[in-house]
């Protein structure tokens, strides 16, 4: 279908894409090139008292758009707005599948009558990139799309995977190829080692041979230069190896990191992989021979010169089969005990500075907080209950993180961004990685809702997997809202990633003297996957660390009852003081925001 043959916004998508939040629309259109937004909204007359010139940048013709869609020209089918959100939908399409979504269009255009073009156009995407297109980004396409909405479409999109199985089956696809390469490179790192010890042979028929011959110094520059000549290729078949074992260390890395979701055929890869580890073993082997090759030569010979690049060519392969340097240990000046992890639960008891009628929220913030998730505390009680857990597991461990209005980037919160050792967060990850095996606390003190919408999400995915975003894995987090929640400019999908607390129907209380200590590095518990059921598990298995199997339970079931109303669920009836925490918080969040 030519692009300048777009099908028409049917009554039904207008309105589903005009009572969309504005932070959605811009998102979606966000994902595609500024050039190519700017060139779209030009031919769009500026309303509003603007005028139009080159001062009104991209950013403010795309508000304005967004709020005609929203707005004047919901009932109006023939605004150009509409027009050019279809140019649009039709380049994010292509930008996904290329030449399949005209060929789509195509087949919607020309629907049976007992199909709607809609349904048509699904139903082909569904065929021709289903292997490529995960659940997501199918949804993103109907949202936006011009064509009415119906049961069927709906059906047709659930039965795709999602995003992470779509990776999980690609790279599934992939491991038999890269074991073929892998095999291929052995059987050449094979022939390079037996080439090289074909070398050292005749290397050593030729020293004997000299020393018979009582060598002229030229027979002896020429020895020399041939030693030179195998050190070199030695130390190419070194390489080789090196590369392949690092190929290996990879691929088992990845074949036991998704152990869990792989089936019978995957463990049968491993199998496989363990062979290869006994052929590189073999390969060792056979450099330590080489290794006890090359000293024999340096014994029989006498030419100084030779023996000095022989002992190089010991030197080189000793750092091969040597083993590593031992890691220096860190020190530390502040010598705090560690807290006993049985009678961790007792003490966070004992210091709370807050009471509650059943659970006490102390408890609930401590197994979220080491399930890895993000408290944001919100309320009156709120900074007494984020210092009451620090002042027992990490009074000497914590840096107070002061933000201003400015910062509006995941990555200017540490020292990789602009700001380099003036970053925010530059304090606590530079303590986390002087000292790896002891935690490091990041408190954000009174955060600014406006410019804490932008990165606040994005930091919470990154401290459940700190290796996957490049940071330590023992910097813990805590952030506290002292600001009206509502001005918090977030989708409900976007609170699904906090773990925000509220305190209804909790009262201050007088705690007891606290044992002073340091949480133990090993009860900091890491989500074994991206999906929620893992974020569920890992605050379960956090908290039973401290509480009863019961308790661990319900704080777990509050988290995934929080989880499922922002998707769209009721909230459950059941009698949930840790779900009444996150609930109250939600209700607080939602007041007022883009994302209600």
């Amino acid at each position: 279908m030519p692009v300048d043959v777009l099908p028409r916004y049917e009554e039904e998508a207008r309105n589903r894409v005009a009572t969309l939040p504005p932070s959605t629309i811009e998102n979606f259109l966000d994902h595609l090139p500024v050039k190519k937004r700017a060139s779209a909204y030009a031919p769009i007359p500026l309303r509003g008292g603007f005028r139009d010139n080159k001062q009104v940048t991209t950013k403010v013709r795309q508000k304005l758009f967004v709020t005609h869609i929203r707005g004047a020209a919901r009932t109006k089918p023939e605004a150009p707005e509409w027009r050019v959100l279809g140019k649009l939908w039709r380049s994010y399409g292509e930008q996904l599948l290329g030449g399949t979504f005209g060929s789509a269009l195509d087949v919607a255009a020309g629907a049976r009558e007992e199909d709607t073009p809609g349904f048509a156009f699904c139903r082909f995407l569904m065929t021709e990139a289903g292997d490529r297109l995960c659940r997501e980004d199918a949804e993103t396409l109907i949202l936006f799309s011009p064509f009415a909405g119906t049961d069927e479409m709906n059906v047709l999109v659930r039965s795709l995977g999602t995003r992470e199985e779509l990776e999980v089956k690609n790279l599934y696809k992939k491991i038999p190829a890269e074991l073929d390469q892998l095999r291929a490179d052995l059987e050449k790192t094979r022939a390079d080692q037996a080439e090289a010890e074909k070398r050292l042979s005749e290397l050593e028929t030729t020293t004997a041979e000299l020393r018979r011959r009582s060598a002229s110094a030229d027979e002896v520059a020429q020895l020399s230069s041939r030693l030179v000549d195998g050190e070199r290729e030695t130390q190419a078949a070194i390489g080789r190896m090196d590369a392949i074992a690092g190929q290996v260390a990879d691929l088992l890395s990845r074949l036991k990191a998704s152990e869990k979701a792989s089936t019978n055929e995957f463990r049968e890869l491993g199998e496989r992989l363990d062979r290869s580890e006994a052929t590189a073993g073999d390969v060792g082997v056979r450099l330590a021979e080489l290794e006890e090759t090359a000293r024999r030569l340096r014994d029989e010979l006498t030419g100084g010169q030779a023996i000095a690049r022989l002992n190089r060519l010991e030197a080189l392969v000793g750092v091969l089969m040597g083993d590593p340097p031992a890691p220096v240990p860190a020190t530390s000046a502040d010598k705090i005990p560690m807290l006993d992890p049985k009678g961790l639960g007792a003490l966070l008891f004992n210091a709370s500075a807050i009471s509650a009628t059943s659970l006490n929220p102390l408890l609930v913030l401590d197994a979220a907080l080491r399930g890895r998730e993000l408290p944001l505390l919100l309320g009156s009680l709120a900074r007494e209950l984020a210092e009451s857990w620090i002042q027992v597991v990490g009074s000497r461990r914590t840096s107070l993180v002061t933000l201003d209005p400015t910062l509006l980037a995941f990555e200017e919160l540490f020292p990789r961004g602009s700001r380099g050792q003036r970053a925010p967060l530059a304090p606590a990850v530079a303590r986390a990685l002087a000292e790896p095996d002891r935690i490091s606390i990041a408190l954000f003190d009174d955060l600014d809702p406006p410019s804490a919408g932008f990165w606040l999400p994005e930091l919470a995915r990154a401290l459940r997997r700190p290796s996957a975003y490049g940071l330590p894995s023992n910097l813990l987090a805590i952030a506290v809202m002292d600001s009206p929640p509502g001005q918090l400019p977030l989708a409900s999908q976007r609170l699904g990633e906090l773990f925000p607390m509220a305190l209804p129907g909790c009262k201050r209380a007088t705690p007891r003297k606290p044992v002073v200590g340091e949480l133990p590095l090993p009860m900091v518990i890491e989500p074994l996957s991206v999906g929620r059921a893992a974020r569920v598990n890992a605050v379960r298995r956090a908290g039973s660390l401290t509480m009863s199997q019961q308790d661990a339970d319900i704080v777990a079931s509050a988290l995934q009852g929080y989880l499922d109303t922002i998707d769209g669920a009721p909230a459950p009836s059941t009698n949930n003081q840790p779900l009444a925490y996150l609930g109250a918080a939600l209700r607080l969040l939602q007041e007022n925001s883009t994302g209600r």
